[in-house]
């Protein structure tokens, strides 16, 4: 169980701090739920500019997992500069997407990073031929820059736009 206060990564939805633990009754579900007697988290996501929260049981642990550390996140960026990435060469959309799916379904900051380093590869190979990303590209690469660089901002207590930048030098360097 995750303490109050402790930052947690919920799938798709990214960061939250961990605001309240309690019952579906305390969060206000009507007491005839069978729902209202789980034990939830209550998320905040961190980052957004929308006041949002979430519910989520407290056995529901197959998509919540514990933020990394600031130690962490530098070793992620460190290691941007040497990890090799091979670019997924079928350009078939439904296959491209397929393989992005795959890698977001981990939810881990290393397959972001990995999606960010590929993109990033077709973007120069892309420029140099006078081309443009593809539309599935664009968008896994912002849902993965979104993802990590917010987690990576949280553990390393800067903003989000910060890391962005961070990520691309280190990217940079390595191309």
């Amino acid at each position: 169980m995750f303490e109050v206060g402790k930052n947690v990564v919920f799938g798709s939805h990214g960061i939250c701090r961990v605001e309240d633990i309690g019952t579906g009754i305390e969060f206000g579900m009507p007491k005839n739920m069978e729902r209202s007697k789980l034990v939830y988290y209550k998320l905040s996501p961190l980052f957004v500019t929308a006041y949002s929260v979430i519910y989520t049981p407290v056995e529901n642990t197959e998509h919540l997992r514990e933020a990394i550390c600031g130690e962490e996140a530098e070793r992620y960026l460190k290691g941007l500069t040497s990890a090799e990435v091979q670019v997924f060469a079928d350009n078939s959309q439904g296959r491209l997407k397929e393989h992005y799916k795959e890698l977001t379904a981990m939810e881990e900051p290393k397959a972001y990073l990995r999606i960010i380093k590929e993109v990033s590869k077709k973007r120069r190979d892309a420029m140099i031929r006078h081309k443009r990303l593809g539309q599935v590209d664009e968008v896994y690469l912002k849902k993965a820059e979104e993802l990590v660089c917010r987690e990576f901002a949280a553990a390393l207590n800067t903003t989000p736009e910060l890391v962005k930048n961070r990520i691309y030098e280190e990217i940079k360097n390595s191309l």
